[in-house]
C-alpha cells in the first residue's frame, strides 16, 4: 500500500512522505514494516532546512525535500538503486490501490535532488541501517556489526544508487544516438 505518513521533524513541522509498502496484517511483511519503522525515526532527525530542492521540483508531497529523501532511504536500504526502477514500483503500488501518479517525482528529479542532498542522504540511510540491523543483532540474526560500517554501507549504497543512474543514463543515451553521430561496429 502506498501511503503519505506525516513525519514531525525537527523544525516541528508535518510532512507527507510517500512510502510503498504492503498492509501490515500481510504474512511475511513485517521486515518491511521494521523497515519503515526505521525510516520514519531517521526523517525525524534531519533538519529539513539543509535539504535542497530539485530545480525541477513539482508541486505535491512526492516532491518535497523531505519526501524524496524518505524515498531514496527506503529504496536503498532495499538495495533498489536504478532510480527509474524506483519509479516503477512506486507506480505499480499506486496502480494497483487505485491511486494517481501524477504527483510523483520523475527520474531526473531524484537524480538531481541525491546529488544536492547527498550528505543528508547518506546520513539519513545510515541511521536506517543502524536502527534495522541493530534490531537484528537485538534479535540474535546477526552476531556483530563492526564500528563504522553502517556510515560505509550508506555511502557505498548511494554510490550504488549514483553508478547505476550513471550507466542507465548511457545506455539510454546510445539508444537514442542515430548512426550518423557515432561509428558502427559490425562483425564480418
Amino acid at each position: 500500500m502506498t501511503a503519505l505518513h506525516d513525519i514531525r521533524t525537527e523544525s516541528k513541522r508535518a510532512v507527507q512522505v510517500p512510502i510503498s509498502y504492503p498492509a501490515r496484517d500481510v504474512p511475511g511483511t513485517e521486515h518491511r514494516h521494521k523497515l519503515l519503522d526505521a525510516v520514519q525515526a531517521a526523517l525525524k532527525k534531519v533538519n529539513v532546512t539543509t535539504l535542497r530542492a530539485p530545480a525541477n521540483a513539482r508541486p505535491g508531497a512526492a516532491c518535497q525535500p523531505l519526501a524524496l529523501l524518505g524515498l531514496l532511504t527506503f529504496w536503498y536500504a532495499r538495495q533498489v538503486y536504478s532510480s527509474p526502477e524506483i519509479l516503477a514500483r512506486l507506480r505499480l503500488d499506486m496502480a494497483r490501490h487505485r491511486l494517481s501518479d501524477d504527483c510523483l517525482p520523475d527520474v531526473a528529479m531524484l537524480r538531481e535532488f541525491r546529488s544536492q542532498n547527498r550528505m543528508v542522504l547518506e546520513c539519513c540511510l545510515s541511521t536506517t541501517l543502524e536502527l534495522t540491523l541493530g534490531q537484528k543483532v537485538s534479535e540474535g540474526m546477526l552476531t556483530h556489526i563492526a564500528d563504522g560500517h553502517y556510515a560505509s554501507e550508506a555511502k557505498r549504497r548511494v554510490t550504488m544508487g549514483l553508478f547505476t543512474d550513471t550507466l542507465e543514463a548511457e545506455a539510454t543515451d546510445l539508444e537514442n544516438d542515430s548512426p550518423e553521430k557515432g561509428f558502427i561496429i559490425a562483425k564480418e
